[in-house]
C-alpha cells in the first residue's frame, strides 16, 4: 500500500503516532518496559520536516501537540512548544540525499529528543507536581526514540510515494 505524499499520507501518519502514544503496555509486560517509551509524536514531526518537498507548517505541529496536550493531560502548550521547535530544526536542516546530510540529521535528533525529554521535565516538575522516577526514563526514553527513528525512516520511505500535487498543510 502506498500513501501519497500529500495531506492524505501526512494525515495518517500523525493518526498513527497518536495511536501508538495512547497505547499502553500489556499487564503482563514488565515495569521496566514503561520507561523505554518513544516519542512517536516527535519522530513523525521530525520526519514530516526534514524529508516533506512541501513545507511542513509550525502551526500544524503546535495544533497536533495541543492535542496531545488534552489527551494525556498536562499542560495545555507542552508538547505543541516541543513539536514547534522540532518542526523549526527540522526544516532548517538540508534534505537526505548523502551520508553527511544524514549524520546530520541523526544528530539533530538526538538533540532535540534530548531536549524534549528535559523540557517536559522541567515542566512537570514546576507545574504539575514532583515527578519521581523521570530521571531514571529520560536516557532510556531517548535511546527508544533514536531507535524507533530508523524504523519510522524505514517504514515511511518505502510505503509513502511522492505525489506532486499542490495540496499541503502549509
Amino acid at each position: 500500500m502506498k500513501l501519497p505524499r500529500n495531506n492524505v499520507g501526512f494525515a495518517l501518519t500523525l493518526v498513527l503516532a497518536l495511536v501508538l502514544t495512547m497505547l499502553d503496555l500489556p499487564h503482563f509486560a514488565p515495569a521496566a518496559l514503561t520507561y523505554f517509551t518513544p516519542n512517536f509524536a516527535l519522530l513523525v514531526c521530525y520526519y514530516w520536516a526534514t524529508n516533506s518537498p512541501t513545507h511542513f507548517s509550525v502551526m500544524v505541529a503546535w495544533l497536533f501537540g495541543f492535542l496531545f496536550d488534552a489527551l494525556h493531560a498536562e499542560p495545555f502548550g507542552l508538547n505543541g512548544f516541543i513539536l514547534c521547535v522540532v518542526v523549526l530544526v527540522g526544516l532548517n536542516l538540508p534534505r537526505r540525499s548523502n551520508r553527511p546530510i544524514l549524520g546530520y540529521q541523526l544528530l539533530a535528533l538526538l538533540l532535540l529528543v534530548i531536549f524534549a525529554e528535559i523540557v517536559r521535565l522541567i515542566v512537570m516538575q514546576f507545574v504539575e507536581y514532583p515527578v519521581q522516577g523521570s530521571i531514571v526514563a529520560i536516557p532510556w526514553s531517548i535511546v527508544a526514540s533514536l531507535a524507533f527513528w530508523f524504523i519510522v525512516v524505514v517504514i515511511l520511505d518505502r510505503w509513502i510515494v511522492v505525489d506532486d500535487s499542490n495540496v499541503s498543510f502549509s
